[in-house]
């Protein structure tokens, strides 16, 4: 396959969502269980530098569960080239197995256990539908950014992936829709927000309808205050197991995936005010920091990061390896690269303050 533009702006952009990623998990892992109430109050920038671990066991720049399940995949997915759930499972067993997982979610945890044991397999391991944490989520990421030029396979094989541990309905939901923008903005399409809530509210309408026209209602959630949205997102598939917690995130998957879209939304231009303002919403924000990272660095490509972030990145090497070593299996694979069309900056007036401070 002849390697041109197209193949050389997927690889790029590849890795930016992976050290994107990476950044978000590493500011937000030192971070997590601090109050929402607590993080807007902070004055600094959550985003300009790396905050110690107050256990002191892990380096500046450490990230965790999120980067390493992400790379798993991405190296499961290089190794099959494709989405294989069997292989999947094959790479995540040893984070859990050598204990070498760092902070993982408990629900994801809870599932991987039987697979480390051998005592059920891939087909059988995921946690039943009422089991609606976050914790899978990343691993749909990848699985956007391989097919970015198959959208109509997105949803089952992000699905595929996510089964591993999580097989509720809104789990799935919100995997498609994350790994469907993600490839929205890897295929470089002109940036209009109507075709890009379409294209998550389709592939989420494959597993639940309600997310989906959750999704579908960002236009009139993005016109209230930051509160009236937060509320609004609240209300969404509520679930007395997970009842909203005032002092931030719990690991709801619905409110867990609206406010990842929510707070790219309203700083579609802006990677770190993207990424903070995730962060500051406080609690169990990582996966919704990552996630947002995920659907900022996909749209803005590498320029957008941070340099110091890149920089201070613990294990910078390992990430980008990983990135480049899927951009090559998916050339290699004879799928088509994402087209290079010139992306516009989005015209907004939610544009929000520095660092999503506000």
């Amino acid at each position: 396959m002849q390697h041109d533009d197209s193949a050389t702006d997927y690889a790029s952009r590849t890795t930016a969502v992976f050290l994107g990623v990476a950044i978000a998990d590493a500011l937000s892992f030192p971070l997590i269980d601090y109050s929402r109430r607590f993080l807007h109050v902070v004055p600094r920038s959550l985003t300009s530098e790396y905050t110690p671990h107050a256990s002191g066991e892990h380096p500046i720049g450490q990230f965790s569960a999120e980067t390493q399940s992400l790379l798993a995949v991405a190296r499961a997915i290089s190794d099959a080239r494709g989405v294989d759930a069997r292989t999947i499972a094959e790479f995540l067993v040893p984070l859990w197995r050598d204990l070498l997982v760092i902070a993982p979610d408990p629900s994801t945890s809870e599932a991987m256990q039987g697979l480390v044991r051998g005592v059920v397999s891939d087909e059988q391991s995921g946690l039943p539908e009422g089991r609606a944490e976050s914790g899978a989520l990343i691993r749909a990421v990848p699985v956007g950014i391989w097919l970015a030029t198959e959208p109509e396979s997105i949803a089952q094989a992000s699905a595929a992936a996510l089964r591993i541990t999580h097989t509720d309905s809104r789990v799935l939901a919100a995997g498609a829709g994350i790994a469907a923008a993600v490839a929205f903005h890897m295929r470089r399409e002109e940036w209009v927000l109507g075709d890009f809530l379409d294209c998550i509210a389709d592939a989420a309408s494959q597993f639940s309808p309600e997310l989906a026209a959750a999704v579908e209602d960002f236009p009139r959630i993005l016109s209230q205050s930051v509160r009236t949205a937060w509320e609004i997102i609240d209300s969404v598939l509520v679930d007395a197991s997970y009842s909203p917690r005032p002092d931030g995130m719990s690991h709801y998957v619905v409110p867990t995936f609206l406010l990842a879209i929510y707070s790219f939304l309203k700083s579609p231009n802006d990677f770190a005010g993207a990424t903070g303002r995730a962060i500051r919403l406080g609690g169990r924000m990582r996966t919704t920091a990552s996630l947002t990272a995920a659907l900022s660095a996909s749209r803005l490509g590498r320029e957008s990061l941070p340099e110091k972030l890149v920089d201070d990145l613990f294990c910078r090497a390992e990430v980008e390896e990983v990135a480049r070593e899927l951009a090559t299996q998916h050339e290699a694979s004879g799928l088509t690269p994402a087209r290079s069309v010139v992306s516009k900056r989005v015209s907004t007036d939610l544009e929000p303050e520095e660092d999503g401070h506000s």
